[in-house]
């Protein structure tokens, strides 16, 4: 029997978009319903935009959705970032628990989002260059990626927290906690670096 595929892609946002990222999201719905997935027989997208300040919280609310719905993957995308139409499927072929784009920060000079641990608590950069395929990480930014549906039922809605770093001053961000939460469950987190390369930010 042909399996049925159900996706979500979150986003969560203010309360506007960047115009390129409503192209891209239009694209990417076309594509999902014009060129079946490998491996399914009939497939369902659905689209979540939770809007709030509060960006932990929106993600929160997104995961819970998934759940809900018993979605096969969710797809998290952030409001000011450009991709690829068949990102999606590219996404999905990897059967990944946790798979993302290794993303550029906003600032000069730009950093990747993308990092392997190492004695500094920031850890060390992921450059995706000219690589290939995927590479697995220990860090990295929650503005487009695809999580599971294990991953989506076993992780709690706690990995989504900020937390208050004394020995820093600072703040870590919900998607370094969330993949806080996977390595504390020994879910694996990979970036793919051919698609990176088509990601905007």
């Amino acid at each position: 029997m042909a399996k049925h595929l159900k996706v979500l892609v979150g986003i969560p946002s203010g309360q506007s978009w960047l115009a390129q990222f409503g192209v891209d999201l239009g694209s990417l719905m076309v594509k999902f319903y014009m060129q079946r997935v490998k491996g399914y027989g009939s497939q369902e997208l659905r689209v979540a935009n939770v809007r709030s300040s509060i960006l932990p919280k929106n993600r929160m609310d997104i995961m819970n959705l998934a759940r809900k719905a018993e979605v096969d993957y969710l797809l998290f995308l952030d409001s000011d970032h450009t991709f690829p139409s068949d990102l999606l499927h590219r996404l999905i072929a990897h059967n990944a628990p946790v798979v993302a784009a290794n993303c550029v920060t906003k600032q000069i000079p730009a950093q990747t989002t993308a990092r392997q641990a190492d004695k500094d608590p920031r850890g060390v950069p992921v450059y995706t260059d000219d690589k290939k395929g995927l590479e697995e990480v220990w860090r990295v930014g929650t503005g487009v990626m695809l999580i599971r549906k294990d991953v989506i039922q076993e992780i709690p809605n706690s990995a989504w927290a900020m937390k208050y770093l004394p020995e820093a001053d600072t703040f870590q961000g919900e998607d370094w906690t969330f993949c806080q939460a996977c390595q504390d469950r020994d879910i694996p987190i990979y970036v793919d670096h051919e698609l990176s390369r088509e990601v905007g930010h």
